[in-house]
Order: C-alpha cells, then structure tokens, then sequence
C-alpha cells in the first residue's frame, strides 16, 4: 500500500516502476523445463540395499558410485550410507572404501554394522565390521575367495558367510603354467557356508562338500542352517534343480527339507526355529517364478503354500523378531505388502496399491516390530529409503539422493487395460508424453519387459534400460505391457505362455498397440518397439511378425530358439519352464517361432545391441540376425560392448546404449522434437 502523505512526485514515480514491472511480468516467459541428458540418466543415483537398526532409529544403506576417470572399467562402486528415522535428518555417508562397500547390515545388538568390502591389497570382498558410533572398519574374514553373503548369528557372537571354494595350491601351479584347460561340468568350486566368530579366527566350513549354497538362513542358537542348495554352481542348476535343506553345524549333515519341482527363492527361519518360509513356484512347480510362499516344519513333513488362489505374486519374505510373518509381492502394476498366518494361511493387507517396491529388495523390521524399512520408487524418483509403521502401513520417505528430480518433469503414468488374445484381460503402464494434450496423436513406443517373468509397475521408468521416461520427455508415448506370463497376476497368468512363446503373448501386446491407436494416444503411422533379454526376443519376433513397426531396438534378445537352447547357461530352465519340450525333440516347432526364421518378413529398421561377455543371451543371438538382415540388404545395425555380461554395467556403454536407443526412435519416428535438451511444460507430467 501507498502512504496516504506521500508527496505525488513519489506517488507517481512509484506508480510508473509498479507499472513497467507489471508489464514486464506479463512479458515473462517462464522457461520450460530441461529433458535429462543420457549422462544425467545414466548417473541417477539409487538406494539398492538398506538394513534397519534394532531399535528403529538408523536405516543403513547402500548406493551406487561411478568409478573414476583413473580407474580401469567396470560397473559402478557402492557405499554405505546412514539416515536416522526420526527428526528429518540428511543421511550421511558412513564407510569410506575406495573399492566399494555393499550389504550393510546390523548386529543384533545395534552396536555394528557388518558389510562386504574389497580393500587394500586384498582383491577378495571380504565381510568387515565398523562400530556403529565411529572408528576403523575391522575384517572379519580372510577368505582366499570373494564372499557372496554373509548374516550375523541371532545372538551376534558369529558371523555366516558364502564363498567359492578356492583352488588347490597345485592348480594355481599349472594355472600359472599355461595349463588352464576349462573341463566343462567338471572341477567345479562349489560356495560353502563359513562360520567365524566376529571376534576374529579361523573360519569352519561347515556345509557338505557336494553342495553348493545359494540363500541361507540361521536358528536362534545357530546350531543348524536352513539353505538352497545344489549340486553344482552352475546358475541353471539353481534355477531348475535346488532344494531346500536343513544343516546341523555340529554334524555337517545336510538333510532335505523340500525338493520341488520347481524354482526355490528366499528362506527365512522362523525366531523359535520350528519354521522355515520360502519362495517357490506354485501350482506343483509350474510357476515359472518362484513367487508363492511357504512353510516347512524345521522337523519335516510335507510343506503348505500359504498363497494358493492368491493373484500376485510373492517378491519376498520375512519373519518379525516377534514371530510374524510378513511378505512384499506385486499385484498387477503396483506393490503391496502382507501379514499372513503361517499356520491357516489368512493375510491382512499392511500397504496395497503402492509404487513399486524393489524387486527382491529388503523388508527389514525393528526389535519391538513397530517398524520397518523397504526401499521404494515413485512417479518421479528411483527407488529411496522408506520407513514403515507395521500396525498401520503408513510409510515415509527417508533419502532423496537426487533433489535435482523434484524439479524435474515427467510423463503422467496410469494404468491401462485392453482384451489380448482368446479375450484375456490384459494390463500395462502407460507413460504419456510430457505436455501431452487430449486429441492429440503421439509417436508411441512399445517397451516390452524381459523375463518374461518380470512386470511393468507404476515408478520411474529412467535408467539406460528403461527407456520410458526419457522417451516421454522427447515427445513420445510409451505402452509397458503386462502381457501372459508376467508376474503379477497369480499363477495362472505367470503361466499361461508356455508352450507358446511369441503366440498369445505377442498378440497381446500387438492388441494394447490397436488400444492406444483406438483412443486417439498412438499415431498410427509411427510406432517403434524395443526392449532387453526377452523383451528383446519380443522385438526381433514382432519386427518379422508385421511392418507396422517403424523402428525397433532389440536389445540382448533371442533371434534363434534352437542355437539358444546349446549356447546359453540357462539351457534347462528356459526348455523346462517355458517351452516345456526341448528343441532337440522338434527342431521346427522352436525354430518356426524364431525371429531368424522369417528374417526376409522384415521391413522395420533395427538396431541390435548386445553385451560382448553374455552368458545368459549370447552375443551370437544378435549376431545370427543382424548378419541375416545384412545379407538380404535390410536397415540394420549392430553395436556390442567389450566385457559386459546379459545387462550393461559400464557408465559409457550404458550411455551409449541409452544414446542410441534415443536417436534410432527419433530418427524413424519422426518425433516433433523441439529444440536440443528442452522440451514442453506440462501441467500433470509424473503427478499420480
């Protein structure tokens, strides 16, 4: 307000600066906000482990850090890292390890924090303990190995831990000859369990030297192990052939508890040792996945699934200090988290219809099992630090590694659904594009997930993998389908593409394409598809299926069923679980649902992407079909990174893949790209 006694020179003088500065406020031309750069995606931070103190006043955990421009390649370092619970402080970095330092976890008194670390001139991760108030990280361990997991022991006194076996001081003999001839399916080194007091000494093996140990869990008095096991270290004997066995420590005896059909996943042993909850597939082994819970007596018997009927799928599992059982699981496009009985089976929901929780990430409780600790994505940030109320289910964000994102727009989520093959409802997230306006069409993108026993759910699609978001920010739409055989959905659904691969799934996918067409989203005449492992396979399929496709990025995918089945390390499981039948018995039938088999179908440009060291999908999948296109004069390329295995890891491959994968769309998608790094506000961008 103006004074009413000032002189009118003042008055008028004041009006005239109120006046020009209104005009220029009209003037104002607020600036859009800035796409992120392939760099500033690649280099988003994450929270990829985290513990929670036993009286529920520390989270520790774990994220990621580049290494250096001095450092040789590889994928990026960890740190631990600490943030109270109560009274909004910021976390804090807590370990200093040059090398990297992973798996925090708590001793049962709260007075350490237990991690795995490689320092100094020891080249092995070794398992190290720090006092939680301050001091120097002390090893526990010297393992001639690297350790892959290690638990303290319930009354804190011990510490087990998994490790390879190492080799025999006559093997490194020759090896340092010259003589290091792989034998394959033989000399294997399989990973034992240790124990070691957390004082120091020597460590005892104490698992069977014909069993190899995958997830394990300890009794109240760490007398006795219940772990997944196996004959051999080899990644498709975990997957087809584990079983669940009961360790006594004194004896060395391994008896088994469960033996499957199917796939095993976490263990966890109940605070009185009568019960051991895990993961495995249901329906008698048929779930591809190991996504339905159990219970064993610890004495034997036959073991009861507490989730039959249920339509999600388990993700992980968790016993209270007080005895409760708890486990976290994805139900259609969201995440959820449950009480259940271990004894009739009856569950209450603790938090449903929230964003994605970590996949296969921690549910960690406090002593008194007031609270607990999970880590969770959203609309607009990676996956973060949450603390939870057990009674209530409300949870609150602890870390914000990358504040720049607040600021950030993103492209609205929501889910969408459509009727895919045999008139089977199916689901997806659909990403619209940043300043999206109704009525107007999009160039849209079909990111299919891998697995297929994996699931799209609502959170930030933005990594050099997920390419949804940082397609959204460039003009274009993104359809993440749901379609048969993801998780998700119950057993039944996980199930429902065997024997049938690139069938009713493809379908599905192609009928949420028709769906996006048919409410005005998706341009017709510029549709792009892509996607990783699978999802690859899905790409390299859907390209010689129909030239609806403009562009396509086939990332790590499978291009010909009968040279997979004799070349990856997954050869049973994939054979077992999905085709049920193997190649060998029917060469045509796998062959005919091979993309290589219709190569001279394609029409759509396809670039190929694939790590030079993948044991999962070799390199030689994408090879087969990017010489196939090149020889019958088909727009293709192909680009391989030197050391990386089935994901990409390096910080410049993975921005030369996210670069890429970017410029192919926009290339052949015509996208109305505005002006480099900018593009256009948007009034609901990432708000859900």
């Amino acid at each position: 307000m103006i004074p009413l006694r000032m002189p009118l020179w003042i008055v008028f003088f004041t009006l005239g600066i109120i006046g020009i500065w209104g005009v220029a406020a009209m003037n104002v031309v607020t600036a859009p906000p800035v796409a992120l750069s392939p760099e500033e995606v690649v280099d988003i931070r994450r929270v990829t482990d985290a513990d929670l103190s036993p009286d529920g006043a520390t989270v520790a955990f774990a994220t990621t850090r580049w290494r250096g421009a001095t450092e040789p390649p590889g994928p990026a370092w960890s740190e631990i890292w600490l943030v109270p619970t109560v009274g909004g402080g910021a976390a804090k970095r807590f370990t200093n390890g040059e090398k990297g330092d992973s798996q925090p976890r708590f001793s049962p008194d709260g007075k350490l924090i237990g991690f795995l670390s490689t320092r100094g001139s020891n080249d092995k991760t070794q398992v190290l303990v720090i006092p939680l108030d301050g001091g120097e990280a002390r090893a526990v361990t010297a393992s001639k190995t690297s350790i892959a997991a290690f638990a303290f022991s319930r009354n804190g006194s011990r510490i087990a831990f998994v490790a390879p076996d190492p080799v025999t001081d006559d093997e490194e003999k020759r090896h340092k000859a010259g003589d290091d001839e792989a034998w394959i399916d033989h000399d294997f080194k399989q990973r034992r369990l240790s124990i070691i007091d957390v004082a120091g000494g020597e460590a005892k093996v104490v698992s069977p030297a014909d069993l190899t140990v995958w997830n394990f869990d300890g009794s109240p008095m760490g007398d006795c192990f219940a772990f997944v096991g196996t004959a051999t270290p080899k990644v498709d004997d975990q997957y087809c052939f584990a079983k669940l066995y009961l360790l006594d420590v004194a004896s060395g005896k391994a008896t088994a508890l469960v033996d499957p059909r199917g796939k095993l996943g976490a263990v966890k042993m109940s605070p009185d040792g009568s019960l051991v909850a895990f993961l495995a597939s249901g329906a008698g082994g048929a779930e591809p996945y190991a996504g339905s819970l159990f219970v064993v007596s610890t004495a034997g018997g036959p073991a009861r699934c507490l989730t039959d009927g249920y339509e999600g799928t388990c993700t992980n599992v968790q016993w209270s200090p007080k005895g409760d059982l708890y486990f976290t699981s994805i139900e259609s496009e969201y995440s959820a988290i449950y009480w259940v009985d271990p004894k009739s089976g009856d569950r209450k929901s603790i938090a449903r219809g929230i964003g994605a929780l970590a996949p296969n990430g921690p549910l960690a409780f406090s002593r008194d099992s007031s609270t607990f600790t999970v880590l969770r994505s959203g609309p607009n940030h990676p996956p973060e630090a949450f603390i939870g109320e057990t009674r209530s289910g409300v949870m609150r964000r602890l870390t914000t590694l990358n504040p720049s994102l607040e600021s950030s727009v993103f492209g609205g989520e929501e889910v969408v659904s459509w009727f895919g093959a045999n008139g089977l409802e199916i689901e997806g997230v659909l990403v619209k594009p940043v300043g999206y306006e109704e009525g107007h069409r999009y160039p849209m993108v079909v990111t299919v997930h891998g697995g297929p026993e994996s699931a799209e759910t609502l959170g930030l699609a933005c990594s050099w993998g997920a390419w949804a978001q940082p397609l959204a920010q460039r003009g274009f739409a993104v359809l993440r389908p749901n379609y048969r055989g993801s998780i998700g959905r119950g057993v039944a659904f996980a199930s429902a593409d065997q024997k049938d691969l690139g069938g009713a799934e493809w379908q599905d996918i192609l009928a949420g394409v028709d769906e996006m067409v048919k409410r005005g989203i998706a341009d017709p005449d510029r549709l792009g598809i892509g996607g990783w492992s699978y999802g690859g396979y899905m790409t390299c399929w859907g390209v010689t299926q129909t030239p609806r496709f403009k562009a396509g990025v086939m990332g790590a995918g499978i291009s010909n069923w009968v040279s997979m089945v004799g070349t990856s390390d997954i050869t049973y499981e994939n054979s077992v679980f999905h085709w049920a039948s193997w190649a060998y018995d029917d060469f045509s039938k796998h062959f005919e649902r091979s993309g290589l088999a219709h190569v001279k179908d394609v029409q759509t440009p396809l670039l190929i992407l694939h790590g030079q060291a993948d044991p999962r999908v070799p390199t030689s999948q994408g090879q087969e079909f990017y010489a196939a296109l090149k020889v019958l004069n088909k727009p293709v390329e192909m680009v391989t990174y030197p050391r990386e295995p089935h994901g990409i890891g390096e910080r410049a491959h993975q921005i030369d893949v996210l670069t890429r994968a970017l410029d192919w769309f926009d290339r052949y998608l015509k996208a109305p790209v505005p002006p480099t790094g900018v593009v256009p506000t948007s009034s609901n961008g990432g708000n859900r």
